[in-house]
């Protein structure tokens, strides 16, 4: 079953695959932004699958009692930190965006994309 915890892994192990042996031949100031980005990254994705996991457990917590609603309680009871963790996706967008653009501008294209396409949902 292909779920959107998997989809995002398998995109943030790309993008980490593509910059490792690039970072090496950066100057250490353009190494340094694009490292601090790439961290960001990894504390967004943490905190995307601390909700995820969150709301799962909320969500068979109602289950389990029978409710049909269990869906609907579950989002209500961790949308903020659902909302927390994608915000953070959203306010990095303009900083990974660069990170990566020292690595690779294809890369970073395709975050811009990506970003691009989030604002328009």
């Amino acid at each position: 079953m292909l779920t959107a915890e998997s989809i995002i892994a398998k995109v943030v192990t790309f993008v980490v695959q593509k910059t490792i042996g690039k970072l090496v031949s950066l100057p250490f100031d353009k190494r340094k932004k694009a490292c601090r980005s790439l961290t960001k990254l990894y504390y967004c994705v943490q905190s995307l699958d601390d909700a995820t996991e969150s709301f799962l457990e909320t969500f068979d917590g109602f289950r389990k009692s029978g409710n049909a609603q269990a869906l609907v309680h579950a989002l209500n009871s961790r949308s903020r930190d659902i909302e927390l963790a994608t915000n953070m996706f959203i306010d990095l967008g303009q900083e990974l965006e660069a990170g990566l653009e020292l690595i690779d501008p294809t890369l970073a294209l395709c975050c811009q994309a990506l970003y691009i396409g989030k604002g328009d949902s």
